[in-house]
């Protein structure tokens, strides 16, 4: 029976109750957003200013650029290399840098600012104006630094003491506005927990407590809350979220660390300054070190209330398995690999027959034997008509195609041994049960026929029976078991069992056992760790399990050699599995 059709908004306009209650629900999603934005603001500005205070600090050490350039220009007018230097440097080598008039311990320390001053093409007068104008900007730039935006210098030696009450400042600010955000986060996914009992529409994603959810969720940058798109984010999310938290105590730290090294050059400076200096970074690096741990410690609680929330909503999702990053960004996906028996009971594994390419090696199909000798298939005529084709006892052949050319519209069509086409089934491209024409298909993947000419296939994210009469039903409902699936459905291989059909459930790593007529009768296999099922044989009483190793980073960066696929038998009637064929990257 065909569901009926939505009714548009003109058929059923929203009542004042309606409207309340979606004004209520912008009401949440902008106050919480304004919260966001007030802490994520507040984490760039914590960063820049990190950042700016440690370029102050770097530029003050003796091995950056800017002293360098300065001792550079400082040996070649002490050393006046603008008179003769290549004879003088070889002087230099031969007796010595005193003979040469050097000033410097080694003629290694001449030669290298000698190259500078024969490419830059410096004279005398060059030289000196060169040193002067640098010994000006260190001054001006470096010993006296300039607070952005304000127009105000301090000196060089006060930099940890007000990087400290600045980073102090906006930290304290941070630590308020993450505990307002916390707050908000609570009173909003509260109302998110509300509306989902009141719906109890659990696992689905057009309810109004999902849409409320992700709405919220939207919003976020530094936090990486699950959604329906990725339920699992990597913890990699949460450490650079840390990271930027803990920046201004890591620069501050180092900042103090210095200071404390070079206490007694400070201390003969100016006593005074030099104490009262201390007396106030040290303090400063603690309040912003207990600001940042309480930041932690909201970022920590937040990322556990979005986690109970959306698995409260969802809690079909607790069991299915995340996409590994390599899938997430479509770098690599599970394979699309012919798994068949023949009526002898070999097994064929390797590319469908459609995707057959005419280069040598770019086409395989393995043929493996009972006694476990394999044989390559390199062209799809070898292989036989069952596995080549969908054949029922009468020799007539079943084949998913699209109605018309670019059309997009797949239908099921009946061929029978004298040529004659029969259009069986199909004529909607959604996934619609009917009779004949009034059925639609969105995506098949595959199928499998019996012996009773009743051909059972997979269509999305849910299992369809076709009958020889062009009846199309969905078995288990939709999606499959009404588990929930992400954006790319993985029903990937299905075979039949006598009364029962068997579905491998890549999403959940497990081959699934429905009933013939409609219900899902439970789980029949489950793969471990990070293996999955792509496909599903039945021969006799044994069950062959195809199963595919998720790739992971860590493995093609390092180049390691593993099995990424095999073959495992599984005896019906319980007990140990076998691994019939490995196959290794």
């Amino acid at each position: 029976m065909a569901p009926a059709a939505r009714k548009t908004s003109s058929e059923h306009p929203k009542t004042n109750t309606d409207l309340s209650e979606d004004h209520e629900l912008a009401q949440y999603v902008q106050s919480f957003t304004a919260s966001s934005d007030r802490v994520r603001h507040l984490i760039v500005i914590s960063a820049v200013a990190s950042v700016l205070a440690f370029a102050a600090y770097r530029n003050s050490l003796p091995g950056s650029w800017w002293s360098t350039r300065l001792d550079e220009a400082r040996i070649a007018v002490r050393n006046e290399l603008w008179r003769d230097p290549a004879g003088r440097m070889e002087i230099c080598r031969r007796q010595g840098p005193k003979a040469a008039g050097f000033h410097e311990k080694s003629c290694a320390e001449v030669q290298n600012t000698i190259d500078w001053v024969s490419q830059s093409k410096h004279g005398q007068v060059s030289l000196e104006a060169h040193l002067a104008e640098i010994e000006k900007q260190r001054v001006s730039e470096l010993l006296l630094i300039n607070i952005p935006f304000l127009g105000i210098h301090f000196d060089i030696n006060d930099l940890g003491a007000f990087s400290g009450i600045g980073l102090a400042i906006i930290c304290f600010t941070l630590c308020f506005a993450m505990a307002r955000q916390h707050e908000n986060l609570y009173l909003s996914l509260w109302k998110v927990r509300r509306i989902a009992d009141r719906e109890g529409r659990y696992n689905d994603g057009e309810s109004t407590a999902n849409f409320l959810y992700h709405a919220l969720a939207m919003a976020q940058v530094f936090t990486r809350p699950p959604t329906l798109a990725r339920w699992r984010p990597r913890g990699i999310g949460r450490i650079a979220m840390r990271v930027l938290l803990f920046l201004p105590v890591l620069i501050q730290g180092l900042i103090i660390f210095r200071n404390i090294r070079s206490i007694e050059s400070a201390w003969r400076l100016n006593p005074r300054a030099t104490i009262l200096s201390m007396a106030i970074q040290v303090p400063m690096l603690i309040v912003i070190l207990v600001c940042i741990l309480a930041s932690c410690f909201y970022s920590r609680a937040g990322d556990l209330r979005w986690r109970e929330t959306f698995f409260a909503i969802n809690p079909g999702l607790l069991s299915l398995k995340g996409s590994p990053l390599l899938e997430w960004l479509k770098i690599s996906e599970p394979p699309h690999w012919i798994f068949a028996l023949d009526n002898s009971g070999c097994i064929y594994l390797g590319d469908p027959p459609e995707t057959f390419v005419k280069r040598e090696g770019a086409w395989t199909v393995w043929r493996i034997r009972d006694d476990g000798f394999v044989r390559r298939i390199c062209d799809p005529s070898e292989l036989p008509d069952e596995i080549r084709r969908r054949l029922d006892l009468k020799g007539n052949e079943y084949r998913f195609q699209e109605a018309e050319e670019n059309s997009k519209t797949t239908v099921l069509v009946r061929i029978e041994p004298n040529g004659n086409t029969t259009r069986l089934a199909g004529g909607k491209r959604s996934i619609t049960d009917g009779q004949g024409v009034e059925a639609g298909f969105s995506s098949i993947r595959s199928a499998a026929l019996s012996s009773q000419g009743v051909l059972y296939a997979i269509d999305g994210a849910c299992v369809r029976r076709i009958g020889s009469d062009g009846a199309v039903t969905t078995l288990g409902g939709n999606p499959l078991g009404k588990f929930p699936r992400s954006r790319w459905p993985r029903l990937l291989g299905l075979a039949i069992d006598g009364n029962h059909v068997l579905v491998a459930d890549y999403d959940y790593g497990c081959i699934r056992q429905i009933g013939c007529e409609d219900d899902v009768l439970g789980i029949h296999w489950r793969s471990r760790g990070s293996w999955s099922p792509v496909g599903v044989l039945v021969t006799g009483d044994m069950v062959y399990v195809l199963e595919h190793r998720r790739p992971r980073i860590g493995g093609i960066f390092l180049g390691s050699i593993a099995a990424i696929a095999r073959i495992q038998r599984v005896p019906k009637a319980g007990g140990s599995p076998t691994v019939v064929l490995e196959i290794t990257s």
